[in-house]
């Protein structure tokens, strides 16, 4: 209920006042002396005030004023035994709510102290609603900054920087962890952490369904781990001074159409505090914008580390591309290209011209996940992710018709031929699946 302070030189009237108020639910605090009263206004945080109007050294004009300097949202009710119009306009100028005449009833006090606690509830109702629409479009700007930036890299390293810097000053985050998945090893590590100590970042590693936090985690939804202090890795390898500063152990998915990526990890969440449950909310819906980033920069990196332009290069490529398609029961389509030359074809052209050629129209006709190979100085390699035959065959033949429609590859008399094959379908292994592609190649050779 409100707090109300009344102020009145008359001891009865103060006294009334106090006990009607009280009985109707309000919090009452009385003052006889006008001077002292201001003093108590700076001190507290009063709702209402009731003020005398006529009252020795300091009026209730002067109260009105000197509160509305200390708070504005203070609702000022006049009563006074000496009504004049001119007193009460004076009043009302200076914002006070309402303009009550001794002697008073009981019920004229309740309705006008009712009818602007109504008003102070209104407010603060539409203060909180503004504040909402206001954090709701801060939130709205803040993911669609993180989903332009991560958006932009390929780089895990700078994605994963970025977010955790977004959760660390924008969210106030601070104790933050994103761990990724090793599929070979099959636990978390911690890939960059804010708020932890050296030995904690290096030492703690969660295996998967292994002690009370890995069998926990799951894949598809937020946890909020509870026992994780009794945990024997986290009792061995989080830093005691980790430890001590941590409230609580919530686990966040970066989770890609039931592909984990890895998770992020929160320690300093109450989620039985509202404040702290709109974090979590935000800290989800990141989590959703940043998993799919992940694993593209992932695969990236990996592809970048062992790709060369050499059948070596492809054929490591491939074989930890299917090891992938296996571990997360996808499929795969391998494309081989070759280059072949018409009766009246150049044969003093620039075979690494033609190559450049070929290379620009296949990486137009694929996605960021596929990846295109050049195999020694007329062939080349395609691994398309997801892929069903019909569709290889379309990214295939728009290939083909691109690159045969090339300028220089008309000027020059060369033409391209194709072949493929499916991962789980026409093989599980390199050599099976090359030898399917290239047994399916030089139909178009033949017709010419």
């Amino acid at each position: 209920m409100e707090k109300i302070l009344v102020i009145d030189d008359e001891q009865g009237v103060v006294e009334l006042l106090q006990e009607v108020l009280q009985n109707a639910g309000y919090e009452v605090e009385t003052q006889t002396n006008p001077k002292t009263a201001l003093k108590d206004i700076k001190k507290n945080n009063y709702d209402i005030i009731i003020t005398d109007l006529k009252m020795p050294e300091v009026d209730g004009i002067q109260v009105t004023e000197e509160a509305k300097k200390i708070n504005e949202d203070i609702e000022v009710i006049v009563i006074t035994g000496y009504a004049s119009l001119g007193s009460a306009i004076d009043a009302l100028k200076r914002d006070v709510f309402d303009y009550i005449f001794k002697p008073f009833s009981v019920s004229d006090i309740l309705v006008t102290v009712k009818k602007v606690a109504e008003r102070i509830r209104l407010r603060q109702h539409n203060r909180e609603l503004d504040q909402k629409v206001e954090k709701a479009l801060s939130d709205m700007n803040l993911l669609h900054e993180i989903s332009k930036i991560i958006n932009t890299s390929e780089e895990v390293e700078e994605i994963i920087t970025f977010a955790l810097s977004a959760l660390e000053t924008s969210l106030e985050l601070d104790m933050v962890s994103i761990m990724l998945f090793d599929t070979l090893k099959d636990e978390f590590y911690v890939k960059e952490s804010i708020g932890f100590t050296k030995k904690t970042a290096e030492k703690f590693i969660i295996k998967r369904n292994e002690g009370i936090i890995g069998q926990a985690i799951k894949s598809n939804e937020t946890v909020n781990i509870s026992g994780y202090e009794k945990d024997d890795n986290f009792v061995k390898n989080v830093a005691d001074s980790d430890k001590k500063k941590m409230i609580s152990f919530i686990v966040i998915p970066l989770n890609v159409q039931n592909l984990f990526e890895g998770i992020i990890t929160l320690h300093q969440l109450d989620t039985e505090k509202e404040k702290d449950k709109e974090k979590l909310k935000l800290t989800e819906v990141m989590a959703v914008q940043i998993a799919p980033m992940i694993r593209l920069g992932m695969y990236s990196s990996d592809r970048e580390t062992m790709l060369t332009d050499s059948l070596y290069g492809a054929k490591m490529e491939l074989a930890q591309t299917i090891k992938k398609a296996g571990d997360y029961r996808g499929t795969l389509s391998i494309l081989i290209f070759n280059l072949y030359l018409k009766k009246n074809a150049n044969y003093n052209m620039n075979v690494f011209e033609i190559g450049d050629v070929v290379i620009k129209h296949i990486s137009n006709n694929i996605s960021p996940i596929d990846r295109a190979v050049k195999v020694g100085l007329s062939s080349f390699m395609v691994i398309l992710q997801g892929k069903t035959k019909m569709l290889t065959e379309g990214v295939a033949t728009k290939i083909k018709n691109d690159a045969d429609d090339d300028p220089v590859m008309k000027e020059n008399g060369i033409l391209l031929d194709y072949g493929y094959a499916d991962f789980p379908m026409d093989g599980q292994t390199f050599d099976v699946l090359i030898s399917k592609a290239q047994g399916s190649l030089w139909k178009f050779v033949k017709k010419s």
